[in-house]
C-alpha cells in the first residue's frame, strides 16, 4: 500500500506532509461521508454547494437541512457558470464554511478551474473547501496539478478505468470530521474497515495507463471537429448545452433537442451504434428531467430531451471523423 500512496501523492502534486491519503469504496461513499462527518462534528457550520452539483451532494444538503444545518445553494447561469453574486454573498458569513466546488460537472462537462476555488477560499473566512474531482483525470489538461491550498479532493477511480468499488480521497489534517464507518481505525482512523488492496492496485495501474495515453490538445482538437459538424446539423432543432461556457472538458457533448424527448433519440443513437447517456454520468437510467439542465435555465421538456456524449481520453481523429459522420446523420432526423 506504501508504494500505491507514494504514488498517488506524487501523480496529483501533493505532499503527504500536507495532506492525508484514504481510500473508500468510491466517490458516493467518500463524498457523503465526509459532508456527514464534518457536519456531525461542527453542527454549528454552512454548508455551501451549487445547483448543478453530483447527486450525492445534492441528496447531503436536502439532509441536512431536514436537521437544521444552515445550507447555501449557489446559482448557475445557462453555461453552468457560478453566480458572482452568490459568491460575493459568502464573504458576510462570520460561521465556518464547508464548500463543495465541483471542479468538472459529470453531466455537462463544465469546468470550474481550481485557481478559482484557491480565490474563493482565501477571500472567505475559516472555509473549508472539498473539491469533486470525479470527472477530472483525462478530461482536462491540468487533472494532475491539485493545488495544496484546498483542503479535500475526492476521486472514483473507475472513472479512469480501475476496477469498480474503489475511490480515493485526499485531505488536510486540519479538516475537523468524524469517520463514520467505524471499526478497526484502519488507514489512521480515517475509513475502518479492510482495504480493498486489489483495488487500489488496480487504480494505480489505470492512473499509469491514463498519464501514457491522454493527449489533451489531441483529445481538444477531437472533440472541436465533432462538435463543429455537430453544431450545423443541429441549427434551430436543438442546442449543445454550455457551448459558451469559457471552460469545457475534452471529451463531453451535451445536446438538447427541443422536440424529441431522449427516450427516442436514444434509439436512434443506439441503432447507428454510438453509446450516449440520458443523465448524469452515474445515473441509475430512469427517463426523468435533469435537475442540472433545470437549474441551469431549461424547461422540463428541454431537461427530459438531452443526449450526452461522452469520448474515450485516447480517441483519435479517424475515430472523431466517424462519429462525428454518425452524430450529425442522426442529429439531421430530428433537426
Amino acid at each position: 500500500m506504501n508504494e500505491a500512496q507514494n504514488y498517488f501523492f506524487s501523480t496529483f502534486s501533493l505532499d503527504p506532509n500536507v495532506h492525508d491519503l484514504f481510500f473508500h469504496s468510491g466517490a458516493t461513499e467518500g463524498i457523503g461521508n465526509l459532508i456527514r462527518g464534518f457536519f456531525e462534528k461542527q453542527p454549528e457550520a454552512v454548508f455551501v454547494y451549487a445547483a448543478t452539483d453530483h447527486s450525492c451532494v445534492y441528496g447531503h444538503a436536502k439532509r441536512l437541512e431536514k436537521m437544521g444545518i444552515e445550507v447555501i445553494e449557489l446559482d448557475v447561469d445557462k453555461n453552468g457558470v457560478l453566480n458572482l453574486n452568490s459568491l460575493q454573498s459568502l464573504k458576510n458569513i462570520s460561521k465556518p464554511i464547508f464548500l463543495n466546488w465541483t471542479w468538472v460537472n459529470n453531466e455537462t462537462g463544465v469546468v470550474w478551474p481550481l485557481d478559482q476555488a484557491v480565490q474563493l477560499k482565501q477571500s472567505l473566512k475559516n472555509c473549508i473547501v472539498h473539491v469533486d474531482a470525479v470527472q477530472a483525470p483525462g478530461k482536462v489538461s491540468d487533472w494532475k496539478n491539485l493545488s495544496k491550498e484546498l483542503d479535500a479532493y475526492t476521486f472514483s477511480a473507475h472513472k479512469f478505468g480501475s476496477l469498480k468499488g474503489v475511490g480515493f480521497t485526499f485531505i488536510s489534517p486540519k479538516v475537523e470530521a468524524c469517520s463514520i464507518i467505524l471499526g478497526g481505525g484502519q488507514q489512521n482512523g480515517r475509513r475502518s474497515g479492510t482495504e480493498n488492496t486489489y483495488g487500489v492496485y488496480s487504480s494505480m495501474l489505470a492512473l499509469q495507463e491514463l498519464e501514457a495515453l491522454y493527449d489533451s490538445a489531441a483529445s481538444e482538437k477531437n472533440l472541436k471537429s465533432i462538435l463543429d459538424q455537430v453544431k450545423t446539423s443541429l441549427a434551430n432543432a436543438g442546442e449543445v448545452v454550455a457551448l459558451n461556457s469559457p471552460y469545457r472538458n475534452t471529451n463531453t457533448i451535451y445536446m438538447v433537442f427541443y422536440g424529441a424527448k431522449s427516450d427516442i433519440t436514444s434509439v436512434a443513437f443506439d441503432l447507428a451504434g454510438v453509446d450516449v447517456s440520458t443523465g448524469s454520468a452515474c445515473s441509475s437510467g430512469a427517463i426523468v428531467p435533469s435537475r442540472v439542465l433545470m437549474a441551469m435555465g431549461y424547461d422540463e421538456l428541454q431537461a427530459k430531451s438531452a443526449i450526452r456524449l461522452s469520448f474515450a481520453p485516447n480517441f483519435t481523429s479517424a475515430q472523431a471523423k466517424e462519429y462525428a459522420d454518425k452524430i450529425s446523420a442522426i442529429v439531421k432526423r430530428f433537426a
